[in-house]
């Protein structure tokens, strides 16, 4: 297997040369290749370790067929040898490998004989995986007969994607329940409302909102209903007035519960119980004048009123009750008891009824009190010195109870600590992220291209392939992207347009193919235009695996720019004729022509028949061999880039050698054209400048979106070379057509862009994949809801599944929780719980609102996570008017966080792309993968590059002793008066077949 970042160095041994027979082959020759350019330098079949050789070639006889063959082990990059294919890290099957014959017992493990069990005969090929058993016993209560009579699920692949899809959504919905729980119902829990007493703060130093006792009356410190309490008093035939509201009516009242009876009895006490109006000359009693025993009050509170420490000292809020002790945790109010046991002269009247007390217990009570300040607040321990003081002062503390002390259980504790740590931890990221993406963004990135200006490279420009994969564009939009490719301000010598029309597509609108409008916008060079179709190894099952397609060469000229353009035309075979997209094999397909043609390339492989029209089509443009190009830039049709964008990302790939991968900022080009434009500006900018900007302090950003990225072909090291997007890994496993898990369809059928980006972390986890700010481009967003629907839906299934890919990658940049796995676990946490958590903001804002409670972090935390990207935003552009595009995105919150995501969730499972692009004929599913008929391999041409020359040269020979016998004819017939062949003046043209000159 290809050893990471392993150097591929000149001079070592190859693997052993294939013998090719070239009989076993169509002898047809390639065609319309030019007779001057037919001895190709020597840096064709070599991969030039040191690229100031590369220029160099070498003198000497090279037609002979084993001369290509000797050069070839000597000069080009080893390939290591062939292995299986890497599989998913979520679903890692093992493969089925039987070469000896076991016993039953031994060969299959428990766990397989459950997996068979389950699977009873659903999909026969499938193997064993974890994953596709726990979605067979998680949805057991599905039984596939039901599924296929009631569902219509009538594949066993289409009811074994439905499983997983409802296995991961009740694991969503799982994440989301302790969510909730830790939001909601954590509170409740450890802190319900009866443990803090639902407490009421007794001085104004921490108001509340609404203060809830205002218009209820308090009895012993007992917030009470006043209309409850209303009705009570009207059984016992007493009028409670409005002006009683507010009041305290603890005096018609007998709280003592018989721990006071002995003392009364002994010193005659005679209780007063009366409340005076508040407002008027009238008294609230009973009718026999007694009190009314608290045990009769059969209601429950609402609230108790809460003293804090602070309230037991005498100040200007509270000079109406001075005289405030603490007993057992019963704040004891002993301003009336001080009134009745003293005379005028504020001395203690032991001849008073109420004075029941010994001398030393007064002593505590009375004396504490120095200059109206209390010694001790809390009397708890001072009062322990004999029973009778305890008798004494529980009637005391009960008859004079005011409230209770504000204290917090344990459970209470717990709940503001945990509620602290999350808040505190969720503040920190999300201020962490700002500001390492504003550090990037201001001084980071500027460094990447701080050697680079507009228009000027430093030293010798790298070859760069600008591919840009056509489907069913208009001629406007592709005429756009082109002008913008082609007059940017880098070298037009260095630069080769790469166009993949994906089919023979006419768009919607459009009045002619695609790929006519892209061969009527290019110069073709005239020794191009008559081209044959070419054979390649398309993804895709069955027939579809063989695929031709159509190679023109020319340029593209705009504004003073002259860049010369490859365009790739898929066609189908010839059975393909009559369908509704012939050629058509998706966006990834396209990329593997470019992907696979480079491999081949470096490795000196076996070429395709389209490989080596490529080769000598770019050779015959450029004047330099393919093995010359470094990087390759990634644009989708419908994309605007601006004139610098191109030098600025070529700058960074030359500055930082480690770099794999970047990309520039998309922005929007139709931001005002309908409303669902417009919810998008914010979402994008604040996409890349804080997630792709704080990605990048990592080096690895998890998404080079597809529109506009650029990868490195191969890296400089040591003096050689080292492939990085042409990586075996890489190419194998994203060329990969066996496709049966729907977490593998997820990767590679809707976001192809985000697992490319993907497999570059996971196989060079230590080089960088980085976000330049100052490089920008526009594109096309959709404009209509359904659209979005359907794009959104591709991304966020995409993303979910690619970053499950990635949270496995232990090796990737930091350590703990300061490290990019940390930072993609929060990430798919984040991403699951994008509904729930919408549905607990609306709710934290409801109580809010409506309750008399209020949950200030919570509240906190989410004004912070909204307000705080505000200021990246002033930061970083300086525009005042993204502060509105945000409002507008904030509007649109519902959709974002809970109807598109709910959408993308239960549709795990639909892997067409819906609304986006529609052409004429499309059925709306992706016929990619159908596996109709069977692959002929006879009909695929595969030869070694100098067998491919060899072969042309033989038939250039030919052609030439052809056309050298013509002309013999020619100058004997012309000696003839009567000859005829003198009349027909094309005689001894070139065949149609014959390389232009």
């Amino acid at each position: 297997m290809f050893q990471q970042e392993k150097s591929l160095k000149r001079g070592e041994a190859s693997r052993p040369q294939e013998k090719v027979s070239i009989s076993n082959f169509s002898s047809n020759p390639p065609s319309n290749l030019p007779r001057n350019k037919s001895k190709p330098p020597s840096s064709i079949m070599t991969h030039t370790n040191n690229p100031k050789n590369a220029d160099m070639t070498e003198t000497g006889q090279n037609n002979h067929p084993n001369y290509y063959a000797r050069r070839r082990s000597s000069h080009a990059l080893v390939r290591p040898e062939r292995h299986r294919p890497r599989r998913t890290m979520i679903n890692n099957r093992t493969e089925r490998v039987t070469p000896v014959k076991k016993k039953k017992d031994e060969n299959d493990s428990f766990l397989k004989k459950i997996f068979k069990f389950f699977k009873n005969g659903e999909i026969n090929d499938s193997p064993f995986s974890y994953w596709a058993l726990s979605a067979r016993i998680i949805t057991f209560w599905a039984p596939s007969y039901l599924l296929s009579k009631l569902g219509g699920m009538k594949q066993p692949k289409v009811r074994q994607a439905w499983r997983e899809k409802v296995t991961l959504c009740l694991i969503i919905a799982f994440v989301s329940s302790i969510l909730g729980f830790l939001s909601i119902f954590f509170h409740n829990l450890t802190c319900p409302s009866e443990s803090e007493a639902y407490r009421i703060p007794f001085s104004q130093e921490d108001p509340p909102s609404k203060r809830t006792f205002i218009d209820n009356p308090i009895i012993y410190g007992n917030v009470y209903d006043f209309d409850k309490l209303r009705n009570f008093f009207n059984t016992l035939h007493i009028n409670l007035t409005n002006d009683y509201k507010n009041a305290d009516l603890s005096a018609i009242f007998d709280n003592t519960k018989g721990q006071c009876d002995k003392f009364d009895k002994l010193h005659n006490v005679t209780l007063n119980c009366k409340v005076k109006n508040p407002f008027g000359e009238d008294s609230l009693y009973t009718s026999t004048g007694n009190c009314i025993p608290i045990t009769n009050l059969n209601l429950k509170p609402i609230a108790t009123l809460a003293f804090r420490w602070q309230d037991l000292e005498p100040n200007s809020l509270n000079d109406w009750k001075p005289k405030l002790l603490l007993y057992s945790g019963i704040v004891m109010d002993l301003s009336s008891y001080f009134n009745d046991t003293t005379d005028d002269n504020n001395r203690i009247d032991q001849n008073s009824p109420q004075y029941f007390v010994n001398n030393q217990l007064f002593e505590v009570l009375y004396t504490n009190f120095t200059n109206g300040k209390p010694r001790s607040r809390d009397i708890s321990r001072l009062v322990t010195y004999s029973n009778e003081m305890q008798d004494i002062i529980s009637c005391i503390s009960s008859r004079y109870q005011s409230g209770v002390i504000f204290t917090l259980t344990a459970g209470c504790y717990l709940n503001a600590i945990v509620m602290l740590i999350s808040v505190g931890t969720v503040v920190i990221l999300t201020l962490v992220r700002i500001i390492m993406a504003i550090l990037f963004g201001l001084i980071l990135s500027r460094k990447l291209i701080k050697a680079s200006k507009p228009g000027k490279m430093a030293d010798k420009p790298l070859y760069t392939i600008m591919l840009v994969t056509v489907y069913s564009e208009d001629k406007h939009g592709l005429r756009t992207t082109l002008d913008s490719l082609v007059t940017t301000d880098y070298s037009d010598k260095h630069k080769l347009f790469f166009i993949v029309a994906d089919g023979k597509i006419k768009g919607k609108g459009n009045k002619h193919f695609t790929s006519d409008i892209c061969i009527g916008l290019l110069d073709i060079d005239p020794e191009m235009r008559n081209v044959t179709p070419c054979s390649y190894i398309a993804i895709a099952d069955g027939e579809k695996r063989l695929n031709r397609a159509k190679v023109y060469a020319g340029h593209y000229s705009r504004k003073g720019h002259r860049a010369p353009a490859i365009l790739v035309v898929k066609i189908g075979s010839e059975g393909e004729a009559n369908n509704p997209k012939p050629g058509n094999r998706g966006k990834r397909d396209s990329q593997m022509i470019v992907m696979n043609f480079f491999e081949r390339v470096y490795f000196n492989e076996r070429f395709t028949e389209l490989d080596y029209e490529l080769f000598w089509r770019i050779y015959y443009l450029m004047g330099v061999t393919a093995d010359r190009f470094e990087l390759l830039l990634m644009v989708d049709a419908d994309t605007k880039v601006s004139p610098s964008s191109l030098t600025y990302l070529v700058s960074a790939m030359k500055k930082d050698p480690t770099i794999m991968g970047c990309c520039g900022e998309t922005r929007i080009a139709n931001k005002t054209e309908s409303w669902v434009t417009a919810i998008q500006v914010y979402e994008y900018y604040i996409s890349h400048h804080f997630g792709k900007a704080f990605e990048s302090v990592f080096g690895g950003v998890t998404c080079l979106p597809g529109c506009f990225c650029m990868y490195r072909l191969k890296a400089p090291k040591d003096g050689a070379w080292v492939p990085i997007l042409t990586n075996p890994d890489i190419v194998s496993e994203y060329q990969k057509n066996d496709v049966t898990t729907l977490h593998e369809k997820n990767l590679l059928l809707l976001g192809e862009d985000r697992y490319l980006s993907t497999l570059m972390l996971r196989n060079f986890p230590r080089r960088k994949m980085l976000f330049i700010p100052q490089a920008i481009c526009h594109t096309i967003v959709p404009n209509t809801f359904s659209v979005l629907l359907s794009q959104r839906r591709r991304w966020i299934n995409s993303t979910i599944h690619n970053l499950l890919e990635l949270v496995l990658v232990s090796d990737l940049c930091g350590i703990a929780c300061l490290s990019m796995q940390f930072v993609i676990m929060l990430d798919i946490i984040g991403t699951v719980v994008l509904p729930s958590a919408l549905c607990f903001t609306f709710y934290l804002i409801f109580t809010s609102v409506f309750d008399d409670y209020i949950q200030i972090l919570p509240l906190v935390l989410l004004i912070l996570i909204l307000g705080l990207p505000g200021m990246l935003v002033i930061i970083t552009t300086h525009k005042i008017v993204y502060l509105l595009w945000m409002f507008v995105y904030l509007l649109a919150l519902p959709i974002w966080n809970f109807v598109l995501p709910l959408y993308a969730y239960w549709h795990f499972d639909d892997f067409s792309w819906g609304e986006t692009r529609k052409v004429l004929g499309d059925t709306g599913k992706d016929e990619h993968g159908d596996a109709k008929g069977k692959f002929d391999s006879s009909k695929l041409k595969i030869k070694a590059l100098e067998e491919w020359e060899y072969e042309r040269q033989c038939m250039v020979k030919s052609l030439n002793k052809h056309r050298g016998k013509l002309d013999k004819i020619k100058r004997k017939s012309s000696k003839g008066p009567s000859s005829k062949s003198s009349k027909n003046p094309d005689s001894t043209k070139p065949l149609s077949h014959d390389p232009p000159s």
